[in-house]
């Protein structure tokens, strides 16, 4: 139910969805579903993450900003995808996004912390990024 293009009609994906699931994750207009297998499942708006480009495998987590997401991988890796101006770009961070064991996030920004303790912002500069 809801508006289609802000993840109201999960038809497209509906056989991913009908077991498995373990956890829904929202933003403004998509959802991820993390399953048991650690696959992710999107839907909704794509400019806002309601498909990613890349296989969503090995999953631990799922964080979301208001337009896009970004995962935690049992490796310590993240990715993300969404809208840039949200933090669903990584590319200029992506080689720091390595040894990571938490993620947070605020409206339209991510961090993660790395296993060394340091920290890795992207996203919104005015927003953390």
């Amino acid at each position: 139910w809801g508006h289609g293009a802000c993840g109201g009609d999960s038809s497209a994906v509906t056989a991913q969805l009908q077991e498995g699931v373990t956890q829904v994750y929202a933003n403004d207009s998509a959802f991820a579903a993390l399953r048991r297998d650690r696959s992710v499942v999107a839907w909704g708006a794509p400019n806002a993450g309601g498909s990613a480009e890349e296989e969503l495998t090995g999953v631990i987590k799922v964080f979301s900003t208001d337009a896009a997401f970004a995962v935690l991988r049992a490796a310590g890796e993240v990715f993300c995808w969404g809208d840039a101006l949200y933090g669903g770009c990584c590319g200029d961070v992506k080689a720091q996004l390595q040894g990571v064991c938490d993620v947070s996030s605020s409206g339209s920004a991510f961090s993660a912390l790395r296993d060394d303790g340091s920290v890795v912002s992207w996203g919104n500069e005015l927003a953390g990024g």
